[in-house]
């Protein structure tokens, strides 16, 4: 019996993946539901349900369908799926790289279509493996209290009052009060409004006590040349009505003012049609908005040809690399991550900065700007604005890794994109940890950046930067792990307007690099190969001149 059925399988298997080749909407809907009938057969089959390398090719299936087609309507579902069928092959041969890519499926569904039916039961899901499989209740507990805080109409927020009831030893109606109170009677007060300017740019924070909705548009006058872009506040009472004059011919004016009881609305007045990502981070709850002019758009034309491969869009265009901006992770009250002898992430950052920032202007053609040159704490949106304002060229951000493994050492380098491991999640996680527990309505803005120049810019940058460090290292000093190039949602990195990455320089947990990692003979090696790979890139963007 169990043969006929893997029969079965690989006939299934046969009508499956050439789908995959034909591209169009209704073929990747079909891909979908051949999938789907996949993994309900792999669940029929009693005992082991077949190979993992079965579960693992209906997974990929779905991850396809989610990376190639985000914005399909099957994307969101797909993710879901994704998580189902990590979790039950988990269930199955207990591989903990499953579990893994289980939890990922669903963050990311909850991360990128909020408003998607099924992202409340990803959370959901998502809290039933934090309890279950990872053994951690407060995990567990907060993801419970996100369903029923965002999605209180929403069919898994009584389940999740129950639930929650039993991990914390509450009644239902305790809690479903409590979640009420926040939603409708405790109002969060907006605080004056931060911005950072330049001509063709501003950003601009929006910073609140608690988590409120927000909801963004344009609002035209008639017989005026002035736009204005609205951020309504909803949840949400003005501390002090706010006139700003800011008129750097792109913004001219920042208005707070009460539109109702319970929405704060913020004007922002520009003199041109201007395009703009909006975001929220947490701890401190604050919205994000990046503004600048609306240009066409420049594409890369397949017909020249650099060397043996085709240019990217910078060469092309012939861009120079002349201001780069290094940022020492971290400072002041956030020391970042604490390892071995005490040594404090902040302090190591600061130093490499410092020594590679001394390497760059050495060469003579570079202006190099430190988001910060001594201690002091500064919050991570405002190092991405530094960058911008500045017109920088290049932005690189600089920290140490830590991991809960002793024995895990490496150099690697980062460029902005959705998490695929476990791994990047943690250092992600890591990393935005002063500033946001969680990356949420993120969907679009992060889409747009995935199909941006500057995505492939980064990457090429990360390349050349993780190479030199990984090999002039390793040059001088033995034991040096080559953790390659990767990508993660760094918040940092959200909203730079030059290719920008974010490089880990070595695990303060780990004993061995520790060691070196207190050595200033050891951090000025690391900081010159940083300025080697990133003179390294700009010499290969001005052969494009020539």
């Amino acid at each position: 019996m169990k043969n006929s059925i893997l029969i079965v399988l690989s006939l299934v298997f046969a009508f499956l993946f050439p789908m995959a080749s034909l591209g169009a909407t209704d073929k990747v809907s079909k891909q979908y539901r051949l999938a789907k009938g996949r993994y309900n057969t792999l669940l029929e089959i009693r005992g082991q349900g077949g190979e993992r390398a079965q579960w693992q090719a209906v997974l990929r299936v779905f991850q396809n369908i989610s990376q190639e087609h985000p914005k399909h309507d099957k994307a969101a579902a797909s993710l879901y799926l994704a998580g189902m069928v990590s979790h039950a092959s988990h269930a199955r041969f207990q591989n903990p790289l499953d579990l893994g890519e289980a939890i990922i499926s669903l963050k990311d569904l909850a991360t990128l279509y909020p408003q998607h039916p099924l992202a409340d039961d990803a959370l959901f899901f998502l809290s039933n493996i934090y309890l279950t499989d990872k053994g951690k209740p407060d995990l567990a507990s907060r993801t419970l209290a996100k369903v029923i805080a965002v999605y209180p109409q929403g069919d898994m927020a009584s389940r999740a009052i129950e639930k929650l009831k039993r991990i914390k030893g509450k009644s239902p109606l305790v809690l479903e009060s409590t979640a009420k109170k926040v939603a409708k009677n405790r109002l969060a007060k907006v605080r004056p409004v931060r911005f950072w300017t330049t001509t063709g740019y501003t950003r601009v924070v929006i910073e609140t006590t608690a988590p409120v909705r927000y909801q963004d548009s344009i609002v035209k006058q008639g017989g005026s040349n002035t736009r204005k872009l609205a951020v309504d506040l909803v949840g949400s009472k003005v501390s002090e009505e706010q006139q700003v004059d800011v008129g750097d011919g792109l913004l001219q004016m920042i208005t707070s003012e009460q539109k109702s009881l319970d929405t704060t609305r913020i004007l922002l007045s520009t003199l041109a049609e201007v395009d703009y990502n909006i975001f929220n981070l947490d701890d401190p709850y604050r919205v994000v908005i990046d503004i600048a002019e609306k240009v066409d758009e420049i594409k890369v034309d397949s017909t020249k040809v650099f060397g043996n491969e085709a240019p990217s869009l910078a060469q092309q265009l012939g861009l120079g690399i002349r201001r780069i901006v290094l940022d020492p992770g971290h400072g002041g009250r956030d020391p970042g991550a604490i390892g071995f002898y005490g040594l404090k992430e902040k302090n190591i950052t600061l130093k490499v900065a410092k020594a590679a920032a001394d390497y760059l202007k050495k060469q003579g053609e570079f202006d190099v700007v430190l988001t910060r040159d001594k201690d002091r704490f500064l919050a991570l949106e405002e190092r991405t604005a530094i960058a911008n304002t500045k017109g920088a060229d290049l932005f690189v951000s600089i920290h140490v890794n830590a991991s809960p493994k002793q024995k895990t050492k490496g150099i690697e380098t980062y460029f902005l994109d959705l998490a695929r491991t476990e791994d990047a999640m943690r250092v992600a996680a890591l990393e935005n940890a002063t500033s946001t527990r969680e990356l949420s309505d993120l969907q679009d803005l992060l889409l747009d950046l995935m199909q941006s120049a500057k995505m492939e810019e980064s990457s090429l940058l990360a390349k050349k930067v993780q190479h030199s460090m990984a090999t002039g290292v390793a040059e001088k000093f033995t034991q040096v792990e080559n953790l390659g190039v990767k990508r993660a949602p760094f918040v940092v990195l959200i909203g730079a307007r030059m290719p920008a990455i974010l490089i880990e320089v070595g695990f303060l947990t780990n004993p061995i690099e520790a060691g070196r990692l207190k050595s200033d003979t050891y951090l000025n090696t690391l900081a010159i190969q940083v300025g080697e790979g990133i003179t390294r890139y700009a010499k290969e963007l001005s052969l494009a001149e020539k």
